[in-house]
């Protein structure tokens, strides 16, 4: 895997594109099939380290179907071509609806087509997957001769975390715009950033990702000056030393790789620390450290005099028949088997 600073990566699909993709008129017991392919200079929707571009098993398009008045979504399911550029796909429409104006990738986005307006969802949650097929992307019927060419609606940035914590079961994108929700999509072809949810959660169970570093692709609208703040998760709590900043511009076609990094563990304090604990420069307090480290792990702490500033868990109010509010019970808690 390159380890490069964060980079916008545009692959040309040249040789996708040689082939003419021609949707394949002929209806058999109802049943109708399409070819797909990709609009030339474009990111894929399945993006290897290596930088190999292609469909895989199993994935499903939604096409729009009409009868002249009224239409639906159909979900078409990949029939050839997974491991290749271009792939057949088929589905059964309705009797007296056939396909027309639109399709999308994958067919789960689709979520309505009205005039000439398509409407896609960005999950605010996804299940773990090394690959990138959570990008959204839509094919139009512009010109029938060339059939199916999909094209990216938004872009992708993707975090590579190594040394992952056995406890952590979750990765979270926080965002300063828009990331999840429901999006309109018009002339322009691409989802912008509007109202909607701000954080996107990647899920995978504990201890899961133990053989190499994990990789988390989160599909993204187009939008400028977006802040994000990305990191694992135990549980919905921040495991503060893998959390992580980046602010930056999203374009339609972004394929932004951030740059990989290793969880330590080591935490890192001062005693007027306000960072995540990831290095001296991002250097936390003492009870985040020892409220977050696990067994086995050490906390470094740089000279200077440390206090406690709130009473432990331990002595709170549901814990005690006399509630304990004095200066004296605001102490440091050591729950971890730590070197300090």
């Amino acid at each position: 895997m390159k380890r490069t600073a964060l980079i916008a990566l545009t692959v040309l699909l040249a040789a996708a594109c040689g082939k003419e993709i021609v949707p394949d008129n002929t209806v058999s017991d109802g049943t109708v099939t399409l070819q797909a392919g990709f609009v030339q200079d474009e990111t894929k929707v399945n993006v290897s380290d290596a930088g190999t571009l292609t469909w895989k098993a199993n994935d499903q398009i939604a096409v729009w179907t009409s009868n002249g008045s009224d239409g639906k979504f159909v979900t078409f399911t990949l029939s050839s071509g997974a491991g290749e550029s271009s792939a057949s796909f088929t589905g059964t429409p309705d009797a007296g609806y056939s396909p027309s104006a639109i399709a999308v990738y994958p067919a789960e986005a689709a979520k309505s087509f009205a005039g000439d307006v398509l409407t896609v969802n960005y999950p605010d949650t996804y299940n773990y997957n090394e690959g990138a097929e959570n990008v959204r992307m839509a094919a139009w019927f512009d010109n029938a001769s060339a059939g199916l060419q999909f094209d990216h609606l938004g872009g992708m940035i993707r975090f590579t975390i190594d040394n992952i914590p056995a406890s952590a079961n979750s990765f979270k994108l926080v965002s300063t715009k828009t990331v999840a929700g429901d999006f309109a999509i018009g002339a322009s072809k691409y989802a912008e950033a509007a109202d909607g949810e701000s954080a996107v959660t990647i899920s995978f169970d504990a201890g899961s990702i133990t053989s190499g570093p994990g990789t988390f692709n989160v599909p993204v609208p187009v939008g400028e000056g977006f802040s994000f703040t990305a990191g694992l998760y135990k549980d919905g709590t921040a495991i503060e030393k893998t959390i992580r900043t980046t602010t930056k511009d999203i374009s339609r076609k972004d394929y932004l790789q951030m740059k990989t990094y290793t969880v330590s563990d080591i935490w890192y304090v001062k005693p007027d620390g306000t960072g995540h604990g990831s290095s001296w420069a991002d250097a936390t307090s003492l009870e985040k450290a020892l409220a977050s480290a696990e067994d086995g792990e050490t906390i470094k702490m740089a000279a200077g005099s440390y206090s406690a500033s709130s009473i432990p868990e331990l002595y709170s109010d549901d814990k005690l028949t006399t509630p304990v509010t004095t200066e004296e019970w605001k102490v440091f808690v050591i729950t971890s088997n730590v070197t300090i």
